[in-house]
């Protein structure tokens, strides 16, 4: 819930964390994107007191069943109207196979659902007003727990099969004047099939975090290399980190994971490469990030890499040798002693 400050434009970022999937399209009613409170990005998401809602487009994601599931959010309530504020609905609350959280005016967080006739519901009191509050609610094996900024409160039974299927943040007017929702909304999450807290946690601190993607090798400076991009300016300050074209260069294209496309030289896949191991190096020294060694001399010692390599399949590795004397280069079983 990033954006400029009245902004309209919310964004699903699913496909993106889980790295695969589409977006889903979220239809936005008098929700804004608001400066004047946030827990990260600088912004998050306000709803006034009027009906205000951002609702999702219709997704079997949505449908929970009897099964798992966990939904999370940082909420900043300022008032509610009509008795409750709602902040996250399967479906209006008369629709059988509902559920929605909400509010209600003794500060207590609140999962109710519809059967037809009767309404279940778990509840956690402790939400404090104008504050910033992690609420989680989740359902693990026919149980539903609500925990408030990382403590779990008195679980309770909710085996409720859940089927609508078009979630909605917020209310809109078919609660016939209650429901409303005053405040900002960050980071809401919905897992469907997971219980995602095992026990009490500790939420993120987003004032201390950081997010260091070292993408911009312009320069070794903490505004570029050593950036903070997410939003919270705690920048960090490189030293002794090169970002010279050449075999010294510390700023590298490594991933976890191989991503881009392969355009040739210049332009290969990226991914996870290893270095040589700092824990084995035969009594030699590293430099420039693990990548180059240097033995002791008159000795017979050797260095192996973070990786091993798989008893099947192509693979390829290369070395730049700078020095002088008999060298070896290859592969070793176990731990085998190179010598030469």
């Amino acid at each position: 819930m990033d954006g400029t400050n009245g902004g309209t434009s919310f964004g699903d970022q699913s496909a993106v964390i889980k790295g695969s999937g589409s977006a889903k399209t979220i239809t936005t009613t008098g929700f804004i994107t608001s400066t004047a409170q946030s827990k990260f990005y600088g912004s998050s998401g306000y709803s006034d007191t009027n009906y205000n809602s951002l609702t999702v487009s219709t997704s079997a994601d949505f449908t929970f069943g009897t099964g798992d599931f966990t939904i999370e959010s940082w909420i900043y309530p300022i008032s509610i109207a009509g008795g409750y504020g709602i902040i996250f609905q399967t479906a209006g609350s008369n629709t059988v196979g509902s559920a929605y959280i909400y509010l209600n005016s003794s500060n207590n967080i609140v999962i109710e659902t519809y059967d037809g006739s009767a309404r279940p519901t778990v509840s956690r009191s402790g939400v404090v007003i104008n504050a910033w509050n992690h609420v989680v609610i989740q359902r693990s094996s026919g149980t539903c727990t609500i925990f408030l900024n990382g403590i779990a409160g008195t679980s309770g039974s909710f085996t409720q099969s859940l089927t609508s299927t078009t979630p909605r943040i917020g209310s809109n007017s078919d609660e016939s004047g209650n429901g409303r929702f005053n405040g900002y909304f960050q980071d809401l999450r919905v897992y469907k099939g997971v219980a995602k807290y095992t026990g009490n946690f500790n939420p993120v601190n987003p004032t201390n975090s950081f997010y260091l993607q070292f993408a911009d090798n312009s320069s070794n400076t903490a505004s570029t290399l050593g950036k903070d991009t997410s939003g919270l300016g705690n920048n960090w300050t490189p030293n002794n980190f090169s970002v010279t074209a050449g075999a010294g260069n510390d700023s590298l294209v490594d991933s976890p994971t191989n991503y881009g496309t392969d355009t040739g030289v210049g332009g290969e896949v990226r991914g996870n490469y290893c270095t040589l191991n700092p824990l084995d190096t035969g009594g030699g020294s590293l430099a420039n990030g693990n990548l180059e060694w240097t033995m002791l001399s008159g000795t017979s010692i050797n260095i192996r890499a973070t990786m091993a390599f798989p008893a099947t399949g192509k693979w390829y590795f290369e070395c730049v040798s700078v020095g002088i004397g008999n060298q070896s280069y290859g592969i070793t079983s176990g731990n085998t002693v190179l010598t030469g």
